[in-house]
């Protein structure tokens, strides 16, 4: 089964950035509105920056201002209950630059829409469902439509897609009577190489057509796929384009200026990837593909660590652009790697299934992005930089020749299943920097034990989740609760006292509960609750009935 990116996060991103993007399309002055019979009593509203808004069956939110005083909006979501839909092009002094993932979904009185002239990009399941809709009329502005887009509109039969696109998601047209209607072989979407229909034979090859400009996500995805030779029009390659086929060598054109994550995931038999000369956007070093300005994530600044899930957690996901890591031929037979030091991310799925044993991340680098290193088997030495801000989900999953590892000390963010199912890992050093750690990071690690900082989101974690504690920063015997140096019936009695509510001839109890180091020696089992058992386990390392505490 293959692997897929959690999309979501980066089409919501790109919502929010298109203002930067799309800055220079040319917008309608006028308001064009749907429906007069809908919108002819209300007022058009004032507009302000990043506010969302209602007008004719419409709510959009504001995402920017161009230099001209406009406004640039997403369309967000529609209530109206009309067949035939012409999208509004502005509203006012705001001017419609993009459809909002889910706008239309599941819309089932939709027959027919038209997209004006300025929207930019369609976002993930904008007409998910839409099994009314016949027909879509795109306009020339139109750049990008993300994942599932038009998935399952199992009624639209008249689509055509300008020439302007050139970038397709996954699945975009998937139970698409479109779809269905074309033939066995690659399906091209105006300029771009959609998807390839059916199933190609063993060591089978194929040429992407002269005029082509992308290559869609997913496109080739597990098609028995030894060779492919790409044109010199060809701008961009999607994510995961031909991940998982059998393709052994591959050779990038001058021509490709953007590119998606590891279009080349778990291509096992790839012993190599070429960057034709006089490509200025990426380049090969030590068999590693590199982008040189490629936008990534770094999330940083959570303050709320202790919330359940990342959706209610307050933290700030920044999207700057660098060098970043695209690939690794899972063939290659580089088993040390560096890191160059002017990257700043590793891509998703750059070097997963690679077989690669010792890693050293540069001092340069920030962000580790989703499954980079996911079954990495042989991977058994990691040199973490200090300058790593953030590891995201499922970056070591199944590295399951990991044994010790110490972060960074600017380390923020350690996401959901970053190290999930490394079954050999026993311990891990995390930095006192590190704000929020998720519940299934380490799962599947049940021989861990975290070292940190006493009082630490570290020491936080491995309570709440049963995981052992140790602390390097104080000389203070586990069990020594007294503070004397020797471990021995008083310090269990301090306990059971504690437990019990007692206080010295001064008042004080016996463990203070205000100081981290008292609290941590008492939690002889590291279980987060100093009660009997832990007095219990004194009394049974006295009787040299365990051997340390």
């Amino acid at each position: 089964m293959r692997k897929r990116v959690n999309k979501i996060i980066s089409v919501a991103l790109s919502a929010t950035l298109a203002f930067g993007v799309f800055t220079a399309l040319p917008m309608s002055a006028n308001a064009v509105v749907s429906t007069a019979s809908e919108v002819s009593a209300e007022a058009i509203p004032k507009h302000e920056l990043y506010k969302s808004y209602t007008y004719g069956g419409y709510k959009y939110r504001i995402v920017g201002q161009k230099s001209n005083g406009r406004f640039n909006a997403w369309i967000e979501s529609y209530s109206g209950k009309s067949a035939s839909v012409n999208v509004p092009a502005s509203v006012g002094d705001c001017d419609m630059v993009g459809i909002d993932n889910n706008c239309f979904s599941f819309n089932k009185t939709l027959k027919t829409i038209i997209v004006p002239k300025g929207i930019a990009e369609i976002g993930s399941s904008a007409f998910l469902g839409c099994t009314a809709l016949t027909s879509v009329s795109l306009p020339s502005t139109l750049t990008k439509i993300n994942f599932w887009a038009f998935k399952n509109c199992t009624s639209l039969s008249t689509l055509s897609i300008p020439s302007s696109v050139v970038s397709i998601g996954d699945n975009a047209f998937d139970n698409c009577l479109w779809y269905t209607n074309q033939s066995n072989g690659i399906v091209y979407a105006g300029k771009v190489a959609y998807k390839y229909k059916g199933k190609l034979a063993d060591n089978s090859s194929v040429t992407i057509k002269s005029g082509t400009v992308s290559i869609a996500d997913y496109a080739f995805t597990d098609q028995k796929l030894t060779s492919v030779t790409l044109p010199s029009s060809l701008v961009s390659i999607g994510e995961q384009a031909f991940s998982y086929t059998n393709l052994k060598t591959v050779t990038i054109p001058k021509s490709v200026s953007s590119m998606g994550y590891n279009p080349f995931a778990y291509c096992s038999q790839l012993s190599s990837i070429t960057v034709q000369s006089g490509n200025t956007n990426f380049y090969v070093q030590n068999d590693l593909l590199i982008a040189k300005n490629h936008m990534y994530s770094v999330t940083k600044d959570i303050t709320d660590p202790d919330a359940p899930s990342t959706e209610s957690r307050s933290y700030t996901s920044y999207a700057p652009y660098g060098s970043v890591v695209i690939s690794l031929p899972s063939a290659s037979t580089l088993k040390t790697v560096t890191i160059p030091e002017t990257v700043k991310a590793i891509g998703n799925y750059a070097f997963a299934g690679s077989k690669i044993e010792k890693l050293t991340l540069n001092s340069g680098l920030e962000s580790i992005l989703t499954s980079a290193f996911s079954d990495c088997t042989n991977l058994s030495s990691v040199s973490f930089s200090d300058s790593i801000i953030s590891i995201c989900d499922c970056s070591f999953e199944k590295c399951t020749s990991l044994k010790n590892l110490k972060f960074g000390k600017n380390l923020e963010f350690i996401s959901y299943y970053a190290f999930y199912n490394c079954q050999n890992l026993q311990s891990v050093t995390i930095g006192e920097n590190v704000k929020a750690i998720c519940c299934d990071s380490f799962g599947n690690c049940n021989a861990l034990v975290i070292h940190g900082k006493i009082g630490s989101t570290a020491e936080t974690f491995a309570k709440k989740y049963g995981y052992k504690f140790n602390s390097s920063e104080t000389t203070r015997l586990k069990g020594d609760v007294d503070n004397n140096g020797i471990i021995n019936v008083v310090d269990a009695t301090d306990i059971q006292k504690y437990v019990v509510n007692l206080t010295d001839e001064n008042g004080n109890k016996f463990i203070d509960v205000n100081n981290a180091e008292d609290m941590y020696v008492a939690d002889v089992n590291g279980d987060g609750i100093i009660n009997v058992v832990d007095a219990t386990l004194i009394q049974k390392y006295i009787a040299r009935l365990v051997e340390s505490l």
